[in-house]
């Protein structure tokens, strides 16, 4: 499913760490259903700690193809695969919980590297914080870089526009 299609709710839930109230939006019931117990960890929490690992794999790819990898997954895959075609932290800030409860997130180089830059201005110090983006605006910090991925696929990884920063954004999501 893409996340244009998807009907979001709103749910609170206790903090499995520090047992605080956190809420965090679920696209759908079936979502809801697949949701571990044991990754409904609050930001506060995912900040501090270690990352949610997840049986998931994290496809990366050129903007142009990565709507083909959605395709091709589905075509020749069991029917109760789920894929998640991932936006961003920005467009489509979504806690990794749920993240979680897909078996494979499909993204591009330009998401993760904008994820990862957002990454880096949420853990930095509070004033930098507070220039890079206004809190009443400020969305939840990036799964991409909060799971610890079980695969990370990096599709024509080989092209210069992105080669530079594989290194990088690799040791981001898979750490």
């Amino acid at each position: 499913p893409l996340l244009s299609h998807l009907t979001s709710r709103l749910l609170t839930r206790p903090c499995v760490t520090c047992a605080a109230p956190f809420s965090f939006t679920v696209p759908d019931a079936a979502t809801q259903r697949l949701l571990d117990p044991s990754h409904l960890v609050c930001l506060k929490c995912l900040k501090s700690g270690e990352r949610l690992a997840t049986c998931a794999t994290l496809v990366v790819s050129p903007r142009r193809i990565s709507h083909q990898w959605v395709e091709e997954i589905h075509a020749n895959t069991r029917d109760d695969m789920r894929v998640l075609e991932y936006g961003g932290a920005k467009q489509h800030p979504l806690h990794p919980a749920v993240v979680a409860t897909f078996d494979v997130v499909v993204t591009t180089y330009e998401t993760l590297r904008e994820d990862i830059h957002f990454w880096h201005s949420f853990t930095s110090t509070r004033e930098v914080r507070r220039r890079a983006c206004k809190r009443s605006e400020r969305p939840a910090p990036p799964p991409t870089v909060l799971m610890q991925w079980w695969r990370v696929c990096l599709d024509e990884a080989q092209m210069a526009s992105v080669a530079k920063r594989v290194k990088e954004m690799l040791r981001c999501v898979s750490e």
